[in-house]
């Protein structure tokens, strides 16, 4: 959050409350979690003897039942989306998806 905006210097508040100075000069780039949408990421640790595509699916199914419920709709904004499998794990294989939200 801008706390305070100044002729030289900018006063930001992180999300656990620190605050942050800046001189306007130095500041090359900004993040804004409150601009039209956010994101739930979600890295999913599948074990290597489970049928990954079952989960996706699994995932996809839940995904969809969170969308349509009348406890999420106003929160989600659309159906969740599974990318597929992201790396191999030690123990697991990590499958990753994301759904958009608003803002935070």
């Amino acid at each position: 959050t801008v706390e305070k905006m100044a002729f030289r210097t900018v006063t930001l508040r992180d999300f656990s409350g620190v605050v942050h100075i800046f001189q306007n000069g130095k500041i090359n780039i900004i993040a804004n979690m409150t601009k039209d949408w956010s994101a739930m990421v979600f890295d999913i640790g599948v074990a290597y003897k489970e049928n990954p595509q079952q989960v996706m699916e699994l995932m996809k199914q839940v995904g969809n039942e969170m969308y349509n419920d009348e406890e999420f709709k106003d929160k989600i904004l659309e159906p969740i989306e599974v990318f597929g499998l992201d790396k191999f794990a030690e123990s697991a294989l990590i499958i990753k998806a994301r759904m958009k939200t608003k803002p935070v």
